[in-house]
């Protein structure tokens, strides 16, 4: 976008942005110092908001179980352990897949339903 001014005929100037261009070196720059990895600079922008959406907040959750859902008794433990973690607002982010610091991983699953099931490490 350019910008031109001659408000005082003395004093005309022109300067040009590029917000979109600032934006995805931002971006970048953010992921970089975060670790991330696989980090594009033409698709910064796009990868810092992905990589936000996979973030889980620390916050006190209710759970909902369907009253169909069952368990095997080998995973009793470590469901009851999760959903302490849940209710109690402890850190969700060491249980989440290594995907996770990969800035072009996209997860379709949360991306389209806000649906994630990548935990790959023991609770």
């Amino acid at each position: 976008m350019r910008y031109s001014s001659n408000l005082f005929s003395l004093l005309e100037w022109n300067l040009d942005i590029d917000l979109l261009s600032d934006m995805q070196i931002m971006s970048y720059e953010r992921m970089v110092k975060a670790v991330y990895k696989n980090i594009n600079l033409d698709k910064a922008l796009y990868q810092y908001f992905n990589v936000q959406k996979r973030i889980i907040e620390c916050s006190p959750r209710k759970v909902h179980k369907s009253n169909e859902f069952t368990c095997l008794e080998l995973y009793e433990v470590a469901i009851n352990n999760f959903e302490k973690k849940v209710k109690s607002g402890e850190a969700l982010l060491p249980l989440l897949g290594n995907k996770l610091l990969d800035a072009s991983y996209s997860d379709g699953m949360l991306n389209d339903w806000n649906i994630s099931f990548s935990f790959d490490k023991q609770i």
